[in-house]
């Protein structure tokens, strides 16, 4: 039951973060994005602090730092992504952050998490597979511009950071589970918070007044952010990164299904086909 909860945790931890990126992005279109992220984050942080004051026992101090620099990878990450996402083509920039599970892959392969054949070859798959599945088609028109390196280089920082958060939070949940989310957590509301101030001084945040509808949805993609967080914290401490990491890395699959099926966004078929292609490597990994 063990082998087997650690895949299952992290699929839903996939779910999860894909739905969180999915409304938060519905909420940021109407919002802007860092107040989004600001009050989602803080109800996060809230819940994550409590949970882990009430039932996490006393601070283990040698997590402090490795839990912290999580959430600093995860804010450094989201923070590229979405720059990169609002200057860069989107075409990309999410392609490119979709290599995230390369680095847990090769963080446990040097530490001797060698899969079986099977599970080597859906491990491949699925990140070829969030590839394709992350691409925005070509424009109406049909253009197709040269290389940009400023739009690469968005998706592979913030692919980067998303793969050091996975390993980051992996070793520091292996401690104590309730501390490693908090401390991320902390970590990434306070760049936030941060980055929120500046804006704020340049006047980049547009004067949107939240309603009361508006709060209790942020209120809720907030605890959306714990299920996925959550389950990922635990699904490392029951599974091997190499494994548990590039399984959760699926969200983006999960995005574009929720925009195909709630938003009724077109999906062509080079995006079907990554997503057939994540499906079948998820299912030699479950295997």
């Amino acid at each position: 039951m063990t082998v087997v909860l650690g895949p299952l945790l992290a699929l839903v931890s996939s779910v999860g973060w894909g739905t969180s990126d999915y409304l938060g992005g519905r909420l940021s279109a109407r919002l802007g994005a860092l107040r989004v992220l600001l009050v989602s984050q803080a109800a996060a942080t809230t819940v994550l602090v409590v949970l882990a004051v009430t039932v996490g026992g006393p601070l283990p101090a040698g997590i402090v730092a490795t839990g912290l620099l999580a959430g600093v990878a995860e804010a450094v990450a989201i923070a590229s992504l979405y720059r990169g996402l609002a200057v860069g083509r989107a075409g990309l920039v999410a392609p490119a952050s979709a290599v995230s599970p390369v680095v847990p892959l090769a963080v446990g392969l040097l530490a001797g998490q060698v899969p079986g054949p099977l599970r080597t070859v859906g491990l491949l798959l699925v990140v070829a597979g969030l590839v394709l599945a992350s691409r925005e088609p070509a424009s109406s028109d049909g253009a197709r511009s040269g290389p940009d390196v400023r739009s690469l280089g968005f998706g592979l920082v913030a692919g980067v950071g998303f793969g050091a958060y996975f390993v980051l939070m992996a070793e520091a949940s292996a401690t104590s589970v309730p501390w490693a989310l908090a401390l991320a957590r902390l970590a990434a509301i306070s760049l936030i918070g941060l980055g929120v101030v500046v804006a704020s001084r340049l006047a980049t945040v547009p004067a949107v007044a939240l309603r009361r509808v508006d709060v209790v949805r942020l209120l809720a993609l907030g605890l959306v952010v714990v299920v996925g967080d959550g389950a990922y914290a635990l699904s490392s401490t029951y599974g091997a990164l190499v494994l548990v990491a590039v399984l959760a890395a699926t969200h983006p699959v999960v995005t574009v299904l929720w925009a195909r099926f709630a938003g009724g966004e077109r999906i062509d078929g080079l995006r079907w086909a990554g997503i057939a292609v994540t499906v079948l490597g998820v299912c030699a990994v479950t295997a």
